[in-house]
């Protein structure tokens, strides 16, 4: 795996998730258990927007210099703990059933990727 595929298949993901949740959100909350009222398919709608946003940056940078490439890295790197933590929280809480784990799980193996290749691999040219 390099940090050029994990960008191509990072983007696929986003983008292909995202527009699950702004076409079709109440198909894609139902698998967690989540009752889909107007403000979750609005919410769903949104972070599908997001997630579209982010494939996009992912697609167009997938080939950029180093320095920028660790800076996004990076950017991701967060955003995945703290929404493995949020989506762990809210398997083990109820709020989701056990499905959530799969969300949780998804962002653990991005995070350990992506902590590869922001902080332990040295890219080239990276300052």
């Amino acid at each position: 795996m390099t940090v050029r595929n994990l960008f191509v298949v990072d983007a696929l993901l986003g983008i292909s998730l995202g527009a699950s949740l702004l076409g079709v959100p109440v198909l894609v909350l139902l698998p967690f258990g989540i009752e889909a009222d107007q403000v979750r398919v609005f919410l769903a709608r949104m972070f599908g927007a997001s997630l579209i946003g982010h494939g996009l940056l992912l697609w167009l940078t997938r080939a950029a210099n180093a320095v920028t490439v660790r800076s996004i890295v990076r950017a991701h790197l967060c955003f995945d703990v703290i929404a493995g933590v949020v989506s762990a929280m809210a398997t083990l809480s109820g709020l989701v059933n056990a499905f959530g784990w799969t969300v949780a799980g998804l962002f653990a193996v991005l995070a350990v990727l992506r902590f590869y290749f922001g902080v332990i691999q040295r890219l080239p040219n990276a300052a």
